[in-house]
């Protein structure tokens, strides 16, 4: 999760995105948590 707000969630979840879209897709999709992060450009770590 650190790692996440280091380089900005909104990339950590269309990385995801991106994964999901090959093989094992199931495995990468996000967590609605997670897209609610990215889409309010959010944090885990206040």
């Amino acid at each position: 999760m650190l790692y996440a707000d280091t380089v900005g969630l909104y990339n950590v979840e269309r990385a995801m995105r991106r994964y999901a879209k090959q093989a094992n897709s199931e495995a990468w999709k996000p967590a609605a948590r997670v897209s609610e992060l990215a889409a309010s450009n959010g944090r885990f770590n206040a």
